[in-house]
């Protein structure tokens, strides 16, 4: 930064017009909203006061980088505290925790490949595996086959694994049913399909549901690991993730974040979007991305092969089950969190980021962005979450959204898949049409303002690993 970082941080360039300072440099649209300053800066410039630095060393060095007790900070009315009241404050103090937290995210990362290489990150002659395994539960119909397209077309091709599960009957009412079991030798599937056979209740069969779904997830979900487990899979990577179809995953981000929290895949983790509303049976990882550590998942197929020793119960969808069991249910998020806790005391851990803000998305992003938990007071979303960070004492806990997202979800019409690469990663893919071209976003300003920065972090993460 060629000036001070409060200064700078208000730079517009169209509102100020082509000075010397923007003369000939390439325009990004961080140049009209004052983000363009870097989350890991090398240098502040034209400070002429030295307590500026001394204030400086104590933002990202000093008392409030580790929390510590400091009673020389200046503190607002609200409690947040700074090294002192610079001018531009709430814009300056964003961009200072921003910071923080890409120097701790940095940091952690830096630590992770030393432990596992003896190596500090410049000396390192041979890369940390990571990999990820993408299962996503399915349904082969036609009204679902643009999402199959549309996922391999964008976040899945990014994945080191991909695999779409789906139940042993295939078809709609319109097109008729059939049952792979007694007619796969005539019906080939993809590579990246895997037909779950053994699955003991059809998924078509509910005549009160509009497509007779009978949404029996449980199943689907437990004998896909153990499907997974059982043939070898588990071995193929370091990280696993259940992702529902309707979600648009980031798998780079995902290993950006297990890398900087200095995670081993032979440790047990259990992480995602948290959510706490159930008070009879413990946190849980919300289903639009479950991601398991490798020795979580082997350790969770162990305890799913005990179920096929258990009589079947066909008798309709029960959401009233809360045990470590086989059931004809919908609640696999439950059922997975209390499998984990009961048998290996593995508890449920929210993907945040250094700001305590959320990185697995359960909603559409331009919906989640403008959530506010004072607004909107204490629905399920926000019940039993804890609002204040614990090293910043700021009440900005669970909020939307961290800049290196790991994953958004709630998009039933897949043409937003492309929408979304095309914002992110600036790649025209389609399939069916290019219907997503003309989507807007229902909130577009705070939308956009928010993909520069993803794009931004993700830049430079990039940069930073390569």
């Amino acid at each position: 930064s060629l000036y001070e970082v409060d200064d700078i941080i208000k730079y517009n360039r169209t509102d100020q017009g082509e000075w010397w300072f923007w003369k000939n440099k390439k325009r990004f649209p961080c140049h009209d909203n004052g983000d363009c300053l870097a989350y890991l800066p090398l240098a502040f410039h034209h400070y002429k006061d030295p307590k500026a630095f001394l204030d400086l060393d104590k933002e990202f060095y000093g008392s409030i980088m580790k929390g510590e007790e400091d009673k020389t900070l200046f503190r607002t009315k609200d409690g947040r505290a700074a090294a002192r009241r610079w001018p531009n404050f709430d814009v300056t103090q964003q961009y200072f925790d921003r910071v923080r937290a890409a120097m701790k995210d940095a940091e952690n990362e830096d630590l992770q490949v030393f432990a596992t290489t003896n190596k500090w990150p410049m000396q390192q002659t041979q890369k940390v595996m990571n990999r990820v395994y993408c299962m996503v539960p399915f349904i082969w119909t036609q009204a679902y086959l643009p999402s199959y397209h549309a996922i391999r077309k964008t976040w899945g091709k990014r994945c080191d694994i991909l695999k779409f599960m789906i139940d042993p009957i295939i078809g709609d009412k319109e097109s008729g049913f059939l049952d792979l079991r007694s007619n796969e030798p005539d019906y080939e599937m993809p590579e990246d399909v895997v037909v779950i056979s053994d699955m003991q209740r059809p998924w078509n069969a509910c005549p009160d549901d509009p497509e007779g779904n009978c949404r029996n997830i449980w199943e689907k979900i437990w004998r896909s690991w153990l499907w997974c487990n059982s043939n070898g899979d588990s071995d193929l990577a370091e990280w696993f993730v259940k992702v529902d179809a309707d979600s648009f995953l980031f798998p780079e981000n995902m290993k950006r974040y297990v890398m900087g929290k200095g995670w081993s895949p032979d440790e047990h983790h259990y992480f995602g979007h948290i959510l706490k509303h159930r008070d009879d049976t413990g946190p849980m990882i919300a289903g639009a991305a479950v991601f398991f550590s490798r020795a979580t998942l082997k350790a969770a197929a162990n305890i799913f092969s005990k179920f096929d020793n258990v009589v079947v119960s066909n008798s309709g969808v029960n959401r009233n089950v809360k045990n470590c069991e086989d059931a004809f249910t919908d609640l696999e998020e439950v059922l997975t969190s209390v499998c984990l806790k009961k048998h290996l005391d593995v508890d449920a851990d929210p993907a945040l980021d250094g700001m305590g803000q959320e990185l697995a998305i359960v909603g559409e992003i331009e919906d989640v962005l403008l959530w506010n938990r004072t607004e909107q007071g204490e629905w399920w979303y926000w019940k039993n979450k804890p609002k204040k960070h614990p090293q910043t004492g700021k009440d900005n806990m669970h909020y939307c959204c961290g800049d290196l997202p790991i994953a958004f979800h709630g998009y039933k019409d897949s043409q937003w898949f492309f929408k979304l690469e095309n914002e992110i990663y600036s790649e025209e893919v389609s399939d069916n049409g290019d219907g997503w071209k003309s989507y807007q976003w229902r909130n577009p300003s705070q939308t956009e303002r928010y993909f520069d920065r993803v794009r931004h972090a993700m830049e430079e993460a990039a940069s930073v690993g390569s």
